[in-house]
């Protein structure tokens, strides 16, 4: 997976991308995905995903990373550590509260995509991309789509036209006739 990814990056700056790859791997382990498949399987598709829309480099990394604090026993703190403050605040803006029903996790969790921006959302759209295409829980990913959407909509300005592409692939992905 690594040399893959190696080749379609942008050279010397894959290193942190690599170095979030092999963390993610560390520390996921054994963990599985969706119907048994190895979790790195989603990690992989969070990551291309990001680099199609032009995402930045240290996004990209955060997106390998986007599941460490939720789903892990890793601290904000070791991953600030790892790979600075931007990313470690990217992830954890993108982490589910550990207590509550789905809808009360959102609630808590949307407004804290929007206020770290354009980024955050990215990983998060990448993520339910991910999810989507993988076909797990599309119907209700379908039901949940429009609050969604109002909830991470923000004003669009330059580094947000990826983020609009996002969404209409995601758009897209959930039609109902698909």
């Amino acid at each position: 997976m690594h040399k893959v990814l190696e080749q379609s990056l942008w050279g010397g700056k894959v290193r942190v991308i690599q170095k979030a790859l092999h963390y993610a791997a560390m520390k996921h382990g054994e963990q599985k995905y969706g119907e048994g498949v190895p979790y790195m399987t989603h990690i992989a598709c969070v990551v291309s995903i990001l680099h199609e829309y032009n995402a930045p480099v240290l996004v990209i990394a955060a997106g390998a990373l986007h599941d460490v604090l939720e789903d892990t026993d890793t601290e904000y703190a070791e991953l600030a550590w790892e790979f600075g403050t931007h990313v470690a605040n990217l992830v954890e803006a993108v982490t589910n509260p550990k207590e509550g029903t789905r809808k009360e996790k959102h609630a808590i969790q949307y407004p804290k995509i929007v206020e770290v921006g354009t980024y955050a959302i990215m990983i998060k759209l990448a993520d339910r991309i991910a999810n989507v295409e993988s076909g797990g829980k599309i119907n209700m990913y379908r039901k949940e789509h429009a609050a969604f959407k109002e909830a991470l909509s923000q004003p669009i300005g330059f580094a947000s036209y990826p983020v609009l592409n996002m969404w209409a692939n995601l758009d897209e992905l959930l039609k109902d006739d698909r």
